[in-house]
């Protein structure tokens, strides 16, 4: 009794001051999120979690895809890389360089896959100018002295593009006749009429 309401109220500035400590935690979380999904985005995945599920590239007829491959262990001394599939080699990488002698005729000129980003794990073969008989299964193989062999698999689908024909309504001879001509006969009478009441104009004027 005989209180001032006001005492029970919060002061201007500590208001203001939890005001900023609010913003600048909302600041703070919403940069943490950003990174976080940045670094997710930015990690290629690794050969396990590529080989946890079965992976499936589509790619269309004429059309370049990117079957994905990568290894953790970066190190590119007594590596050999090759790319298999149905028994033909499409892509091979040993002592250090790209090996030519032992690729499939049908995949020369088609097939690249990055030198430099070997030695950064990225095996990733990129086929070009897709057929159809290219879809298959395909295997990269990686191969390190004293050490099993690891094989991974990719499933390649390739389908021919999907046109949307329109149907085209057929001229009649009334509309092709107005086509070639330019204007209907309609239209030109029109264009002569106001031409007439246009030049009358101007003649009454000057007179």
């Amino acid at each position: 009794d005989g209180v001032d309401e006001d005492v029970y109220l919060i002061p201007p500035q500590s208001r203001q001051f939890n005001s900023k400590r609010l913003s600048d935690r909302l600041k703070i979380n919403k940069r943490l999120v950003t990174f976080l999904v940045l670094l997710i985005i930015s990690t290629p995945p690794t050969l396990a979690q590529i080989n946890e599920e079965e992976v499936e590239i589509r790619g269309l007829l004429g059309g370049n895809a990117t079957l994905p491959c990568y290894m953790e262990d970066r190190k590119t001394t007594g590596l050999t890389v090759y790319w298999q599939t149905e028994g033909l080699i499409a892509w091979e990488f040993r002592n250090n360089k790209y090996q030519w002698k032992h690729v499939d005729p049908s995949f020369h000129s088609r097939v690249k896959v990055s030198i430099p980003g070997i030695s950064s794990g990225n095996l990733s073969m990129n086929l070009q100018q897709l057929q159809l008989n290219d879809s298959r299964e395909y295997t990269c193989v990686i191969i390190r002295q004293g050490q099993t062999p690891d094989t991974y698999n990719i499933k390649l689908t390739v389908k021919e593009p999907e046109f949307v024909m329109e149907p085209i309504n057929p001229i009649t001879r009334n509309d092709s006749s107005s086509i070639n001509t330019g204007l209907g006969t309609g239209r030109r009478k029109r264009y002569c009429l106001l031409i007439l009441i246009a030049l009358i104009v101007i003649f009454q004027k000057r007179n």
